[in-house]
């Protein structure tokens, strides 16, 4: 199946990856005030602008911050050239800047978060304990009267019967319901940096990598207390009209490579909640160690690999970028 034909069978996927945003900055509000535990930024190597580092041993770099050519003799091993991504996004991103196709369209192999040409409806199966209550329980074993009646109301706002949505659970309800604002306001998951390089990808036989399986990104919050998921879809509710606006702001900041600023929507003051500590600790810090193994394997092989993962990985306290620094290696931001 090739990968235009299968936008709508993978939009629950980019959903779940968005939702996890905006669930996060509907539980906090829009964070301003700076958290005085940012990751401070290392001003000679992050002094680029855009969501885009190239990370190497430190000899494959040259005494400017540039990297060596690859047949040079400082070239002897790989580059990952990682690129914040962002999942839902409007048609006017492209194109992007030059510096992004030539480091891809150099590179050996692509690195997503999940490989996108295996969502088909075969990779689905199996999957609905994620999606879908046990028998005999629904959305009414979370919600009370007035939270049905609440949600039933903004389902039928969007056309959506309550009835035919009650044996979901709470986190695919809310994506559905990010994603429907969004697309009101043109963002949407086929123009998501994800979904762009992986159709380049398939275009130019450039083979791709998964750090996840789509059971492990969706399990994120599909193994999550359902109880837990109904507040979290409560939440999002009563900030129904605020969820598209958090969105676009996200993609603002990706826009102007605004690192603090992402930090700041995406993490804010969340860190002194327990629960959405816990909440942001399953969504970015432990995945984003759980990918280091995988791409120093990568580097190690002695290729040039083009990284695409949410740009919320890429900033904050543990992030993709300094953990991999914390293992020796060098990343220069364009």
């Amino acid at each position: 199946m090739q990968i235009s034909n299968s936008r709508r069978l993978i939009a629950p996927v980019y959903a779940a990856a968005s939702l996890l945003m905006a669930v996060l900055l509907l539980s906090i509000g829009c964070a301003t005030d700076t958290d005085d535990r940012l990751a401070e930024p290392r001003l000679d190597d992050d002094r680029g602008e855009l969501f885009l580092w190239s990370v190497a041993e430190p000899q494959a770099f040259l005494a400017d911050g540039s990297l060596a050519t690859p047949d040079s003799a400082e070239r002897d091993t790989g580059v990952l050239h990682i690129y914040g991504s962002i999942h839902l996004a409007t048609r006017d991103v492209y194109p992007l800047p030059d510096i992004v196709y030539s480091l891809f369209e150099n590179s050996d192999v692509l690195v997503l978060e999940i490989d996108l040409a295996q969502a088909t409806p075969n990779a689905f199966f199996g999957l609905q304990s994620l999606m879908e209550y046990p028998d005999g329980s629904n959305l009414e074993d979370d919600l009370n009267e007035h939270e049905i009646e609440l949600l039933s109301d903004t389902l039928g706002s969007l056309g959506i019967p309550f009835d035919m949505v009650r044996h979901l659970k709470p986190w695919v309800l809310e994506a559905t319901l990010v994603t429907s604002l969004a697309e009101q306001q043109g963002i949407k998951a086929e123009y998501g940096i994800d979904m762009h390089f992986a159709e380049l990808a398939a275009d130019l036989d450039i083979p791709v990598i998964a750090l996840e399986t789509i059971e492990e990104q969706l399990g994120i919050l599909g193994n999550l207390p359902t109880s837990t998921q109904a507040a979290e879809l409560m939440r999002s509710i009563e900030n129904f009209q605020d969820i598209s606006g958090y969105i676009a702001q996200l993609l603002t900041l990706w826009r102007t490579g605004d690192l603090t600023g992402m930090e700041e929507v995406i993490a804010g003051s969340m860190r002194d909640d327990p629960e959405l500590a816990t909440y942001y600790d399953s969504m970015f810090v432990d995945r984003n160690r759980a990918w280091i193994p995988p791409l120093r394997e990568q580097l190690a092989e002695g290729k040039d690999v083009f990284v695409v993962v949410g740009a919320g990985h890429l900033v904050g306290p543990d992030n993709v970028i300094e953990l991999l620094r914390a293992e020796g290696l060098r990343a220069v931001r364009y």
